[in-house]
């Protein structure tokens, strides 16, 4: 079982985890360009965001809509990069290498159950289905 963990990743940023997520906090906003389902693209950020779900959670918001509220719920400010993972947190690491003033920080999740890799066929095919709740686009 993971216990709740808040530590100093380097000078400028803190890592608290949970069994429900991970995130990162800067001491002040940096420029960070994400592909991160909420905010992703080039931003000036205080948070990243990485929210659990689990293979049962049925998904009836779209995925930024339920970061946006999960970041609101813990009074992050915005924007914040928001992504959602199925690894368990418990699978987290993080190494901090540094280089004179320069600090080089990874932080991962990873897991088994869903794994691929480039060229796998898919296991689930899309379509343009659209969901009782949602709108199509």
């Amino acid at each position: 079982m993971l216990e709740n963990t808040d530590i100093a990743v380097n000078p400028i940023c803190r890592l608290r985890t949970t069994a429900g997520y991970s995130l990162l906090t800067f001491v002040r906003p940096m420029t960070a360009l994400s592909c991160c389902v909420l905010n992703g693209g080039l931003q000036s950020v205080r948070h990243v965001l990485n929210l659990k779900v689990t293979e049962d959670d049925t998904i009836l918001t779209e995925p930024a809509d339920t970061l946006s509220a999960a970041c609101a719920e813990m009074g992050l400010q915005e924007p914040a990069l928001g992504m959602m993972t199925a690894a368990s947190m418990n699978s987290l690491r993080q190494h901090t290498c540094r280089f004179g003033d320069l600090y080089f920080s990874a932080i991962v999740t990873a897991g088994m159950a869903n794994a691929r890799r480039a060229g796998d066929p898919a296991d689930v095919i899309e379509n343009d289905a659209v969901l009782p709740n949602r709108r199509a686009q």
